[in-house]
Formats: C-alpha cells, sequence, structure tokens
C-alpha cells in the first residue's frame, strides 16, 4: 500500500496524455488501497484481541479522530476500528504541475456511532509505520503457533 501511495505522483508525472498506455493503470490505485487498508485492519484488529488489546494503551498516533466536536489523536487499534466500520472513505487527490492528479497518503472516514458522526483522518504512512512496529512482529511469531 505504501508503495502505492510513493508511486502515485511519479506516476501522474510522466502520462502523456488520456491514450498513453500506462492510462490503463491509473485506475489500479484506489480499489487496491481501500481492499489492503481493510485487510490490514482486520488482521490487526484480531491479532490486538488475541494479544488481550495490547494496542488499547498505544500513546504514538497514526491520524485524529473528531467525535462529538473534540479532536483527539487515533491509535492504530482505533485506526482498526475506524476502518472496519466506516461508512466512507475519501482519498485525498492532489494535482501535479501537469494535467494528472494523485492520491496523497491520507485518507479522510466518515461513520457514526448510534446518531453521533465520527470522521477520522488517517496518515498513511504513520498507520503503515506503527502497524509495522506493533503488528508485523506478533503477526510473524504467532503464524506458526
Amino acid at each position: 500500500m505504501l508503495s502505492i501511495f510513493l508511486a502515485e505522483n511519479k506516476y501522474a508525472s510522466i502520462l502523456i496524455d488520456e491514450n498513453d498506455p500506462l492510462w490503463s493503470l491509473a485506475s489500479f490505485g484506489e480499489p487496491e488501497i481501500t481492499r489492503i487498508l481493510i485487510n490490514s485492519a482486520v488482521v490487526g484488529r484480531v491479532i490486538d484481541d488475541r494479544e488481550d488489546r495490547f494496542l488499547s494503551n498505544c500513546e504514538a498516533f497514526c491520524g485524529e479522530l473528531l467525535f462529538k466536536e473534540k479532536t483527539e489523536g487515533l491509535n492504530l487499534r482505533e485506526a482498526f476500528n475506524k476502518i472496519i466500520h466506516a461508512k466512507a472513505f475519501d482519498l485525498v487527490i492532489n494535482k501535479t504541475d501537469g494535467q494528472f492528479h494523485y492520491i496523497e497518503p491520507i485518507i479522510y472516514l466518515h461513520g457514526s456511532i448510534r446518531e453521533n458522526k465520527w470522521e477520522a483522518k488517517l496518515d498513511i504512512i504513520a498507520y503503515i509505520r506503527e502497524y509495522n512496529r506493533n503488528i508485523v512482529g506478533v503477526e510473524k511469531d504467532e503464524q506458526f503457533t
């Protein structure tokens, strides 16, 4: 997923026009990002639940949560929850110096708890960093036990 985000700007800068043979790859990023993001959140949440919610006390943040007019840091466990329960994902689109746009490594998630709406701003680079710091080692250690 990180590779998709980091390549987006470069990819947008090399496209010539809509007739460029590489143009057909332009629609690949968004659905793949969504698929990987949801998959990573489900796997991370399962591992955290299995390991007695060790991420609940994590003080590193990978975004912000706006809920009931208050903004607070979004830790990895809450990021998993928001990804899993989001009703909508908004990718941030930026424009290059040329004519093509690219996806920024920020995703806005929208949802609600009962009648209370929430919005989360997920910093993808911080999310992947925290995922690798907290989940990847546990996932590998426990995979075959």
